[in-house]
């Protein structure tokens, strides 16, 4: 696979960058990214079948455009060097921080692979959020941390597949959350003023059902509380019926 070194801004695209081998004072030797035999001998004819070998004496040119393929030999020992130095330069376009690294390692196939994967997201959280009812819609908005009440259903619906281009991963797992119907249903309790909520924790009365989101779904989802859940989701059709 080809790869290019890509400069992070102009002015370094004019005079080429040595790197050289680190010293690490931990190990107390100097770091090429090549690693040879303890046998001296044995060493020796790696090296000696080796294309580059590397030491502490070595500098090694980076510049703008240098293209290096990970399936020659040479190219795959300087590319080794490079990722000793991630300060100098960064393993990709979108990790890199201004002021900091001189160049990029640009992979058009890694690119290529995670617009396709980001994109196949975006087609699955689209559908998701497709395959939902409008009140579906409303409580999945809310059970991501939305404040729905004064926002109109396309509102709601825009703002869920806003989320899907932004962040599909996110649609998904809210989605997949194995609790998704009890958070829901929670969420609901409280808006109907069921159950309300002080210093975090889930209160029915003066009584604490949850210390968190997590124990109040415990607790629904416990079957001796069976009674209990039963009579809050009659009281929630009861506040549907009023509204």
């Amino acid at each position: 696979m080809k790869l290019r070194i890509i400069a992070t801004d102009t002015k370094y695209r004019i005079a080429p960058f040595y790197i050289a081998a680190r010293y690490d004072e931990g190990k107390k030797k100097y770091l090429t990214g090549q690693t040879w035999d303890t046998d001296p001998d044995k060493a020796k004819k790696q090296k000696e079948n080796t294309g580059l070998v590397l030491d502490e004496d070595s500098n090694i040119p980076i510049k703008h455009n240098m293209v290096l393929d990970d399936e020659v030999e040479v190219d795959r020992i300087i590319l080794g060097l490079i990722a000793l130095h991630p300060e100098v330069v960064a393993a990709t376009k979108s990790s890199v921080i201004p002021d900091k690294h001189r160049f990029y390692i640009e992979n058009k196939e890694t690119e290529a692979k995670v617009v396709i994967n980001k994109t196949e997201l975006k087609f699955d959280a689209i559908s998701k959020i497709k395959s939902m009812s409008l009140q579906e819609q409303n409580d999945f908005a809310r059970l991501m941390g939305k404040s729905v009440s004064a926002l109109s259903k396309s509102q709601i619906e825009a703002y869920l597949y806003e989320e899907c281009e932004m962040n599909p991963d996110r649609i998904i797992s809210f989605f997949n959350d194995s609790n998704k119907k009890y958070k829901v249903f929670v969420n609901n309790l409280i808006d109907a003023g069921v159950l309300r909520m002080s210093d975090g924790k889930y209160l029915y009365n003066e009584e604490i059902i949850g210390l968190n989101i997590d124990y109040a779904i415990g607790y629904v989802k416990d079957r001796t509380n069976e009674k209990v859940v039963v009579q809050w989701s009659k009281m929630l059709k009861g506040k549907e019926v009023e509204a």
